[in-house]
């Protein structure tokens, strides 16, 4: 993922072990030569292998759909690391997959033993076979396969399939459409898909240079979120940094590399504050908010960087639901107190 990277067009073929990443909000379909129609949706990052001679859809991370295109089609999957055979015996067959990996807060993110993979495997329309380690099974609509690390699988009945399901109405005008739409339309053809993106992270509508952060940060261009230029350093932000958090701690859950990426990018890109930085990514277990963890987070909202005090409030507004107002963006010392004592009144409750 260190390479070149390419926007895919129409009709462009994938080679074998390429790395697909979907950026967050969009979706991208292939063909398959397996006779299954694979639809990303965002964030997502894929790549076809071969392990023992079967041609397998990797999973890393994120979300895929599997549309059967001829009956009776079988399809290898591997999800989060995680080998499973489908089938598909019907022509409408369609079945939605999924991994993710976990990490406890405050757990050390260079400890690759501190993460937990979690795959899914939910029937959307028809049904579905599915064969893993522990067995083969049959899904009817609806069903859902779920396995968390090495915990037995568990499957379930859902009342209503998820809206990420479903592509988003092409006729319904959303803030997400028009980042999206704003994105490509200065996606330049003349130069490098990432140095256009990079120029799109200063763009004047904060959803695209928004969604354009995003997408760099899930192709392994962790840098444009830190430093004095970076995006957790930009007012105009203030909007999505939420976002940005979340997308973050995607990112720095996923793998020890991952992790050990954007420790790098951090301490390259501020090393005056990549301690801080790096300890607010990590997060704080219950015990060590007990352990004056709780201070650490409220005195760290009065930091000069704007990047930790943004990192620092959307701690606080993870743990307890809440921001209390407090404006990250406020570089006057003097105007951020108020917002500071409130935080110390409710740090008693943290």
């Amino acid at each position: 993922a260190r390479g070149k990277w390419v926007r895919l067009s129409e009709g462009m073929p994938v080679v074998e072990g390429a790395t697909i990443v979907c950026a967050p909000t969009f979706r991208g379909q292939m063909d398959s030569a397996t006779g299954v129609v694979v639809t990303m949706v965002g964030p997502t990052q894929i790549r076809w292998t071969r392990h023992d001679g079967v041609l397998t859809l990797e999973v890393d991370f994120g979300r895929v759909l599997l549309a059967a295109s001829e009956p009776d089609v079988a399809v290898n999957v591997m999800l989060a690391g995680r080998p499973l055979g489908l089938r598909l015996p019907d022509v409408d067959s369609v079945v939605a997959a999924s991994a993710r990996h976990l990490r406890l807060p405050g757990s050390d993110p260079l400890a690759e033993d501190n993460r937990s993979s979690l795959a899914g495997v939910l029937v959307v329309r028809g049904t579905a076979s599915l064969e893993s380690g522990d067995g083969t099974g049959m899904l009817e609509t609806g069903q859902q396969w779920i396995q968390q690390g090495d915990s037995q699988p568990q499957v379930s009945t859902l009342e209503a399939i998820p809206d990420w399901v479903d592509p988003p109405d092409p006729n319904e005008s959303t803030l997400e459409s028009a980042a999206r739409e704003g994105l490509i339309a200065i996606l330049s053809a003349d130069q490098s898909h990432e140095l256009s993106l990079r120029e799109a992270t200063g763009f004047r509508q904060a959803e695209v240079a928004a969604l354009a952060a995003q997408a760099l940060l899930f192709m392994g261009r962790v840098d444009v979120y830190f430093g004095g230029d970076g995006i957790l350093s930009e007012p105009k932000q203030r909007a999505y940094w939420p976002d940005h958090y979340r997308a973050l701690m995607e990112a720095y859950d996923q793998t020890a590399e991952m992790a050990g990426t954007i420790s790098e990018s951090v301490q390259g890109m501020d090393s005056a504050n990549a301690a801080s930085i790096l300890r607010l990514l990590t997060g704080y277990s219950q015990d060590q908010l007990k352990a004056r963890g709780d201070e650490e987070l409220v005195a760290l909202l009065d930091s000069p960087s704007m990047s930790v005090r943004v990192l620092a409030l959307e701690n606080l507004r993870k743990i307890t639901g809440t921001t209390l107002y407090f404006r990250a963006e406020q570089d006057n010392a003097v105007r951020r107190e108020p917002g500071i004592i409130r935080w110390e009144v409710r740090q008693l409750s943290l």
